[in-house]
């Protein structure tokens, strides 16, 4: 495991239904795969020990809360990593360049990013936020910026290369398969993205500007319609939480004051 090249790793809990095929596709290209798993209580470790993964126990967070620079700093052999999600496929042309990358001896850039073809509520909509994105997918784990901050965790620091998107190099992504999932996983991740912000009135303006840039419509097909709404949705929930941060420690305060006026008004 030391002389590896290229690593490709997930976190995962309770992931027993997409972790064999996350585990598949990585074993036609990365040289070790890791799955740092979160205490999972179904099938999960199991399943991707079987696959050829190798488990690393790892304490419980909700989604987008994970140690990052731990994981990265201490537990992964290698220079050269890919971060991963168990919903996510490489095509084959991609992943050749990321082979590529990964055996150069001095590239001049330490982040690849790469495009990521979105799936959604089981739709693709290229005109909306769940469309293609490029995401800093292959990562220089001695030189480049790595932080537990949510939607940017890692980031380039010596320079970055960027793979523009064709129909045979990018990171297919299916998620969001229901309606309940996407809403427990956003509220975790906007809970995450509030409590690392150093200006919630900076991020929650960044926030609302971000939710109004897509109307919804119900003209729209109708992926594009459950897209525009999920997107806002997030950015909606991301403001409220900043503006919660803003006054939290007086709620209780003003809480209690008013239970304490009527227990006067009873005592008059």
């Amino acid at each position: 495991m030391s002389n590896s090249t290229l690593t490709c790793v997930t976190s995962s809990f309770n992931e027993a239904k997409r972790i064999v095929n996350w585990v598949r596709q990585a074993q036609f290209w990365a040289d070790d795969i890791i799955v740092f798993d979160k205490g999972s209580t179904d099938d999960t470790r199991a399943l991707a020990t079987q696959a050829g993964a190798l488990i690393v126990p790892i304490k419980y967070s909700d989604a987008g809360h994970e140690d990052v620079e731990t994981i990265w700093r201490t537990q992964i052999p290698g220079k050269w990593v890919v971060w991963s999600t168990p919903s996510e496929i490489v095509k084959p042309k991609l992943a050749r360049l990321f082979r590529t990358v990964a055996s150069s001896d001095s590239p001049e850039f330490d982040v690849v990013y790469a495009p990521t073809k979105l799936f959604a509520f089981g739709a693709h909509s290229p005109l909306t936020p769940f469309g293609v994105v490029n995401h800093p997918r292959l990562i220089n784990r001695e030189s480049a910026v790595i932080q537990n901050q949510i939607h940017n965790n890692f980031l380039p620091r010596a320079g970055a290369r960027i793979v523009n998107f064709d129909e045979d190099m990018y990171v297919l992504h299916q998620t969001h398969a229901d309606f309940e999932k996407y809403i427990y996983q956003h509220v975790q991740y906007a809970i995450s993205e509030v409590k690392n912000s150093t200006d919630p009135v900076l991020t929650a303006r960044q926030a609302i500007a971000t939710a109004h840039r897509y109307d919804y419509d119900f003209g729209l097909p109708s992926g594009d319609i459950r897209h525009q709404l999920a997107w806002k949705i997030y950015h909606y929930l991301v403001a409220l939480g900043c503006h919660n941060k803003l006054i939290e420690s007086s709620i209780a305060t003003i809480y209690n004051d008013q239970y304490n006026k009527i227990l006067d008004e009873w005592n008059q």
